[in-house]
């Protein structure tokens, strides 16, 4: 009975060990950290889970011996710091070695940063071997990062508007100089104030998104309107002028409208800021099934292939000399991301150094149930090359968007233009069915000006023209022998009917035509 008790108590002590030695297995295993043991003759006995995860390691099994050379050529060979990682295994394994530490990276595209650290480990004051510790620091590189390009950022976009406005400040305050000048500096330091507003605004924002207390007032809109809405703010004060594609039938869509005027115009000011060599920017609308596509093309810088992956990220600017003269933070692009993946969209950038730029973003309609809104606009799709072109020459951006509307339902692709100079290049560069010139435009050249443009000249005078313009009782005069006009507001299905009888006839005798609200 001495010998049953005593094997029964050997056998309970043997369950408990090995319980226990699971249980720390077990532990081991679900830390995040990832743990390598090796003895005093560097042979591997124990990685965890973590580990093998990490260096993707799938060799050991539990039992199995290691020598240093197999794990040591495994391990160091996946690092980016190959012989300094090496070397750190070595001298942390070596008798005398106490407790050590470095840092090295795992990948080429995403990379990971991990920190490492060796402790020596001992039983009755022997060293039995060493272990070795791993930590995925990935995040914290990045915020230091981060925090580093904060601090440049800060330092260089704030203190530079700062120094112009108590410049000018204390020229105005110690100086008595001549109204226009004073004028000059008063419009400078209103300039430089509103770039800090727009600073400050950028790291608000980014706070509130950071913390995921960023509000959204979702409605539906028409997201043609919000786009010639935030082009029509530039007409008077950009150094480029803006072209719209609209080629979306179905542009309904539910978004915060403020936020989008904020992606739009975001977006427009780089694409003027980085093409300083040019003096257009296309913006273009068009549909896919179920969503709706805007993309805003220059022909300015470009950005290096192998940057165009970190873009998004905060902080980062597009790392050559020509864009950091330009200066920015570097949060547009992360804040746009952010406000399109809201609303359940997608953004993206193509880019040709030297070449230009295309930023997209693509956002879901609004479609009817039966799904035949996600049919035509594959159809139209298919089709897109075969419809005919028109170009509306139109400084309200309303009346614009009034027969923009009215022609997409009708099958015409639609281009807008606000300068009669700008649109005759145009008509020199594309294929349109027809022209509708509003007669006044501008202040250099109005209507008038761009049709005779185009009659005079062998590569347009074909096109046909349909005026479209408001004229009191003492303009009359302007149309000469034109006996009929359409006067503002007209009901759009007269435009669209005109045009339409062009396209059907196929007129080719290149004359103006005056629409009759009677027809």
């Amino acid at each position: 009975m001495s010998r049953a008790a005593l094997a029964i108590e050997r056998l309970m002590m043997y369950e408990e060990i090995e319980h226990g030695r699971k249980l720390n297995r077990d532990i081991i295993n679900n830390v995040n950290e990832g743990i390598l043991f090796v003895n005093t003759d560097g042979v591997m006995q124990h990685i965890n889970k973590a580990l093998s995860q990490l260096f993707e390691y799938r060799e050991w099994t539990e039992g199995t011996l290691v020598p240093a050379e197999d794990w040591l050529d495994a391990f160091s060979g996946r690092s980016n710091e190959s012989a300094e990682l090496r070397q750190f295994y070595v001298n942390a394994m070596s008798e005398l070695a106490a407790d050590s530490s470095t840092k090295y990276s795992l990948g080429k595209e995403e990379i990971k940063h991990v920190d490492v650290y060796a402790i020596p480990v001992l039983r009755r004051e022997d060293r039995i071997g060493t272990l070795f510790v791993h930590r995925d620091i990935t995040r914290e590189y990045e915020l230091d990062l981060m925090k580093s390009e904060l601090v440049s950022t800060v330092s260089h976009e704030l203190r530079t508007p700062l120094s112009s406005v108590l410049g000018f400040t204390e020229l105005l305050l110690s100086k008595t100089m001549k109204p226009e000048k004073q004028l000059k500096y008063l419009e400078t330091i209103h300039k430089e104030a509103k770039r800090l507003t727009e600073l400050i605004n950028d790291f608000l924002d980014l706070q509130r998104m950071e913390s995921g207390t960023q509000q959204y007032s979702v409605e539906q809109a028409h997201l043609s309107e919000i786009v010639l809405g935030v082009i029509d703010q530039y007409k008077l004060s950009s150094t480029h002028h803006i072209l719209l594609e609209d080629d979306a039938l179905h542009d309904e869509v539910a978004v915060d409208k403020d936020k989008m005027v904020q992606v739009l115009t975001n977006l427009l000011s780089n694409a003027i800021k980085f093409s300083p060599g040019s003096r257009e920017v296309r913006v273009q609308l068009q549909n896919e099934p179920n969503r709706i596509v805007v993309r805003i093309k220059d022909q300015g810088l470009g950005i290096p292939k192998n940057q165009l992956g970190q873009l998004f990220q905060k902080f980062r600017r597009v790392d050559n000399s020509a864009s950091k003269r330009i200066g920015g933070t570097g949060l547009g692009l992360a804040i746009c991301k952010e406000i399109i993946e809201k609303h359940k969209g997608a953004i993206g950038i193509e880019s040709v150094e030297g070449e230009g730029t295309a930023v997209w973003f693509s956002l879901p309609v609004l479609l009817a149930e039966d799904g035949r809104h996600a049919e035509e606009m594959s159809r139209r799709g298919e089709g897109k090359e075969q419809k005919p072109n028109v170009m509306i020459v139109e400084d309200d951006y309303s009346l614009s968007l009034l027969l923009s509307e009215e022609l997409k339902g009708k099958g015409f692709r639609v281009t807008h233009h606000y300068y009669p100079q700008k649109a005759f290049d145009q008509a020199l560069k594309s294929p349109f069915a027809a022209i509708v010139v509003d007669l006044m435009l501008g202040e250099e050249l109005n209507g008038w000006d761009l049709i005779r443009m185009l009659k005079n000249d062998s590569r347009t005078e074909r096109i046909p023209i349909v005026i479209s313009s408001a004229l009191d009782q003492t303009e009359k005069g302007l149309l000469e022998n034109v006996e009929t006009y359409l006067t503002k507001p007209y009901p759009p299905g007269e435009l669209s009917n005109t045009l339409q009888e062009i396209v059907e006839i196929r007129l080719k005798s290149g004359e103006v035509l005056f629409p009759d609200h009677d027809s």
